[in-house]
């Protein structure tokens, strides 16, 4: 379950790679290296006792080891680096991933614990702050943890601030232990009476009607209630007197049966993903799409500053003049149509573009988490976006304008112009000969025959003129597609395609964090 789960956050953060806060995928990279060497390591439970100065935590470590190693003052600290102690060959490779060098082995007081390391940590409240340090290093590592509370300090603000409320969600694999029962009893038993077993003893404290002294249920039942506070309720509370021994069998039993049921390590790594879980569920923003309205508006505005629509506009003017030419001279004496030259764009005009490509890329990606925000349009404008301008002005020098240059209809404009002229002509010279040397009884049909043709030859070429300016418009119209479609394959390829791999980034994470919070949710 815990390899599965952590492969979902490898492909989370193979996704995410760079796009989230810096110190929260630090943590995630940290736990996923961790997490992956500490289950190569092996299955040893690796249990921790924690407490503050005079709890009787090294005591207590003695007490449960049976042996002697733990160093124990009531007054000052004398824990200044973590002692481990083995029940079985050392661990090299765990204790070198716990970065522990005390190491220690001794047979095991009972079978149960053969698997367990046992960890006496330094003094959490200690002046030194090397030993806070210690402390806190290895209660976000280890699999068990035992805080160690006396009857005077049990509700000190250091212990449940500092530690147990940041472990609400690791409660499943903490115990407290009240120790120096004894104190509260003035030397009487600390249970009111002995059950059959330890198993019958362990089942009634979790239930929580374990038959203690009085005295000693009262302080066990305000702990219990400061822990729920805490997000701690139904963590397991013990009672000990680590001098006496009384109730230390009880407690090595539980940690002999956490051992026994080899699933310390796996519920200590699942709970601390949860927690990641949850972060990175908190910061995980929302779906997002390309809007195809949005695409449309930066093609238009690349293409105004990219100058499509005034070399679409040159084009027109070149069409119509050429047009214009070709109608009162031959076609072989008509030079060849000049195109608009294409000039670099202005530094208002990349202005424009720049910004169109920021409106765009600020409108697509305004669902996506802060940081993820904030790094894909950096990266986007830096990147594929300073390299939009010269792709753009490559793309459209690239365009072959050349089949503009005899838009449809010159020729019959051309013939149109020029068949009432020889009409005119034609029937005018019979005009003149029927006046002068014939009869004249053909004159005046001749004479309105040349009228019509001389009206036609001004119509015609008033249509001329409106076929020249409307095959111009239409070279225009071709011109700026062809430009406007140069410049849309680049911003397709250069912006849209960057935006849209942002978002498929981002989606594919948050279908890999889905997954992997379902798997730790079927535990």
């Amino acid at each position: 379950m815990i390899d599965e789960a952590l492969r979902e956050l490898e492909h989370y953060l193979a996704e995410a790679d760079g796009r989230l806060d810096p110190a929260v995928e630090a943590r995630a990279r940290e736990l996923l290296g961790f997490a992956d060497e500490r289950l190569r390591a092996g299955e040893q439970t690796v249990v921790a006792l924690a407490g503050a100065t005079g709890s009787g935590k090294s005591s207590l470590f003695n007490a449960i080891s049976g042996t002697r190693l733990a160093h124990a003052s009531p007054k000052r600290p004398t824990t200044a680096k973590t002692l481990a102690l083995s029940f079985s060959a050392t661990n090299g490779p765990l204790l070198n991933l716990l970065q522990i060098t005390r190491r220690h082995e001794a047979i095991p007081p009972t079978s149960q614990l053969t698997d367990v390391v046992l960890l006496d940590l330094p003094d959490h409240d200690s002046t030194h702050l090397a030993h806070r340090e210690e402390v806190d290093r290895l209660v976000r590592v280890v699999d068990q943890f035992v805080f160690v509370v006396d009857p005077q300090k049990y509700a000190d603000a250091a212990l449940h601030v500092r530690y147990l409320r940041r472990l609400a969600e690791h409660r499943d694999v903490i115990s407290v232990v009240l120790n120096h029962a004894d104190e509260l009893t003035g030397g009487d038993p600390i249970l009111a009476e002995s059950p059959d077993s330890l198993d019958d003893q362990l089942q009634q404290l979790l239930r929580g009607d374990l038959r203690l002294d009085p005295r000693v249920a009262r302080v066990a039942d305000h702990l219990r209630g400061i822990l729920a506070d805490d997000g701690l309720h139904d963590v397991p509370v013990f009672v000990t007197d680590a001098i006496d021994g009384e109730g230390v069998d009880l407690l090595r039993h539980h940690i002999g049966r956490v051992a026994t049921n080899k699933r310390a390590t796996q519920d200590r790594l699942a709970a601390d993903l949860r927690n990641l879980a949850d972060e990175l569920r908190r910061i995980g923003g929302r779906p997002g799409a390309v809007d195809d309205g949005a695409v449309a508006e930066l093609n238009r505005e690349v293409a105004v500053a990219a100058g499509v629509p005034r070399l679409a506009a040159g084009v027109r003017k070149s069409v119509q003049r050429r047009g214009a030419m070709l109608q009162a001279r031959r076609a072989g004496d008509v030079p060849q149509l000049e195109l608009p030259s294409h000039q670099v764009a202005s530094a208002a005009d990349d202005a424009r573009a720049a910004s169109a490509v920021r409106k765009f890329v600020t409108a697509s990606t305004v669902n996506l988490p802060e940081r993820w925000r904030e790094e894909a349009r950096r990266r986007i404008t830096a990147g594929p976006g300073a390299r939009l301008a010269p792709r753009v002005d490559a793309a459209m020098r690239a365009v072959d304008l050349s089949p503009l240059e005899a838009p449809f209809g010159w020729g019959l404009a051309r013939l149109a112009k020029w068949l009432p002229v020889v009409v005119l002509v034609a029937f005018g010279g019979w005009l003149v000969w029927e006046v002068v040397w014939g009869s004249g009884e053909f004159a005046p049909k001749l004479l309105t025959i040349v009228a019509a043709a001389f009206a036609g030859t001004v119509l015609v070429s008033l249509f001329g003129d409106w076929m020249l300016r409307l095959s111009a418009r239409r070279a225009e119209r071709r011109a700026a597609r062809a430009l406007g479609a140069a410049v849309e394959t680049e911003v397709q390829q250069v912006i849209v395609d960057a935006v849209r791999a942002e978002l498929e980034a981002h989606a594919r994470a948050e279908s890999a964090l889905q997954r992997m919070t379902g798997i730790l949710a079927r535990g």
